[in-house]
């Protein structure tokens, strides 16, 4: 008997693990795949979106697989909520350079980089990228638009995470 309850409770912990839970919410990746974890790779580079505890900022994590040096266009990178599109701020941002460039960054083969990023909007009066309250009315979106540059082009990942609160 013991058995069988310490099974139970080791397959619903390892199944709660699967999923990514923040501020209330679980969140998972829609598009460019479905996945219950919130990373995107290809045999180019690895994409991974990390949410704070507080649900402002989004951590991005893009990883170089190829071998050549690419670099992530920061002003050309977008945050989709709803049908807006949002340029972005970084976690360091001050009000007065809010419009500066962010320019580009530089990744070398097999490597990574990351920033933490907001709505521009956010800035004067910061407001959470989703919100359990509205999430238990229905799931909620939030777009990325992670323009990557390669030695022969530009491509642009678009990766859509959902948030939501399962039925029970």
């Amino acid at each position: 008997m013991r058995n069988i309850i310490l099974g139970l409770f080791l397959s619903v912990c390892l199944a709660t693990n699967a999923q990514v839970k923040n501020a209330g919410c679980y969140l998972r990746m829609v598009e460019p795949v479905k996945s219950g974890t919130l990373t995107y790779t290809n045999d180019s580079i690895n994409i991974s979106f990390t949410f704070n505890s507080l649900n402002y900022f989004v951590e991005v994590e893009v990883e170089n697989h190829t071998q050549e040096t690419i670099a992530v266009d920061w002003d050309k990178f977008l945050i989709i909520n709803g049908k807006t599109s949002k340029p972005i701020i970084f976690d360091d941002t001050v009000i007065a350079l809010k419009d500066a460039p962010k320019g580009k960054s530089q990744i070398a083969p097999n490597t990574k980089a990351y920033k933490s990023v907001m709505p521009k909007d956010n800035i004067e009066y910061p407001t959470t990228l989703y919100s359990k309250k509205y999430v238990k009315m229905r799931p909620c979106q939030i777009g990325f638009i992670v323009p990557i540059e390669y030695a022969n082009g530009c491509k642009d990942y678009k990766c859509i995470i959902e948030a939501y609160i399962p039925k029970k």
